[in-house]
């Protein structure tokens, strides 16, 4: 083994471990009693009731609530991860109902911690994803039945599909589709307003960086 083989090892093996405790941490503060406390709102117990209505009847493209049509102008996609969830595990329960937001909560910190790694190294991802697994808003919307943790999970993917695309030495062409396929989920989490969210996101970075190019 060569010293220069050292430090790459000492660095992967760093890179396993923090995967690891986040994991472990991520887990604990998501999952913990993710389904002991009843429904917290109104839009919570709807969106499970819709989910089962789903399942049970098979109406998947207009969400109905106690058999009547749900009147929402947002898109159905969050109760369709619910009703898939549903369908998947058997049961039907407050846990399952926030499954979802829960697991797109946990994705979102893996997340972070890899573009934090990618950015700067290891060590600063790890703490940006400590950072926000300590954000109360973060977790709390994480550990209900709502839109809200799909739709930060699809914005997000949307913000490292294009940061992606800018290294030269990556084939452009699959983080562009990646791209719309991640803008597409957001907008069946909470409608078209969620493309304007992203691209002012995108529109700051261009005119702070001033790479008119990457506009393209």
């Amino acid at each position: 083994m060569t010293e220069s083989t050292l430090p790459q090892k000492s660095a992967q093996r760093r890179h396993i471990y923090y995967i690891i405790y986040l994991l472990i941490l991520g887990v604990f503060v998501i999952f913990f009693r993710l389904g002991d406390r009843d429904m917290w709102t109104g839009n919570e117990s709807e969106a499970a009731i819709a989910g089962w209505d789903m399942v049970e009847t098979g109406r998947i493209l207009v969400p109905h609530f106690l058999d009547q049509p749900f009147v929402d102008n947002r898109p159905p996609g969050a109760w369709w991860l619910i009703a898939a969830t549903y369908k998947l595990t058997g049961v039907r329960n407050t846990w399952t109902a926030r499954l979802p937001s829960a697991l797109a909560a946990l994705i979102c910190i893996l997340l972070v911690y890899a573009m934090g790694r990618r950015a700067a190294n290891a060590n600063a991802g790890f703490l940006t994803a400590l950072i926000l697994m300590g954000m109360f808003f973060f977790l709390f919307t994480g550990r209900m039945s709502q839109q809200d943790m799909p739709l930060t999970l699809a914005t997000t993917l949307c913000l490292w599909a294009f940061w992606r695309s800018l290294d030269n030495n990556e084939s452009v062409f699959r983080f562009v589709m990646a791209f719309q396929i991640f803008l597409g989920f957001g907008v069946l989490m909470k409608g078209p307003a969620v493309v304007i969210n992203i691209f002012c996101s995108l529109a700051a970075y261009v005119l702070y960086s001033r790479c008119w190019r990457d506009i393209k």
